[in-house]
């Protein structure tokens, strides 16, 4: 349920002070206004701070994981610049309608928005538009996710994966091969 956030330069000197790398499910009230589920906030803390820094949801339809990953994006993007985060699931219709949707909602909220550029298929810092960005891609033909790095030596980048049981194996095999 939205709550309401903090002001924008509160956010910016717990940043700053590094409080969100600590406590990254402290943001998602902070900056965009949510009061996370428990599995939420342990999902956030697993993914962040966990030693794989990997997080896989398993539940049931409308259980809160598009949106998760929508947040997730948007947390990314603020946390950890220059980043890219990548969203894919087994077709673009369903990358759109689910995360993707979820990727723009969450943004509009929050207290970084306007520091943000929205286009079709991609959510860019102004400014820094090749460098920290979403963007959303069909996996169909696996060879269309190849290709995204990390910007920073291959680190700073998020891969989610939509419905990750409809994708092929070559999907994980290319998203292998950018996060080495």
């Amino acid at each position: 349920m939205p709550e309401k956030r903090m002001s924008k330069e509160e956010v910016v000197e717990r940043l700053v002070a590094g409080l969100y790398i600590k406590n990254p499910e402290l943001l998602a009230k902070d900056a965009f206004g949510y009061d996370l589920d428990p599995w939420q906030k342990r999902g956030i803390r697993k993914l962040f701070l966990g030693p794989k820094k990997k997080l896989s949801v398993v539940a049931c339809h409308g259980s809160g994981k598009s949106f998760l990953s929508g947040l997730i994006v948007n947390m990314f993007l603020v946390l950890f610049s220059p980043s890219i985060a990548c969203i894919t699931g087994p077709t673009g219709k369903q990358t759109r309608a689910q995360v993707w949707s979820y990727v723009s909602r969450v943004h509009d909220r929050g207290i970084f928005a306007e520091d943000f550029e929205w286009y079709r298929t991609k959510l860019a810092m102004r400014g820094h538009e090749e460098e920290t960005f979403a963007t959303w891609v069909s996996s169909k033909n696996p060879k269309t996710i190849e290709g995204f790095h990390g910007p920073l030596e291959g680190e700073n980048l998020l891969w989610v994966c939509e419905e990750a049981k409809g994708c092929e194996d070559g999907v994980f095999e290319s998203i292998s091969g950018a996060m080495s």
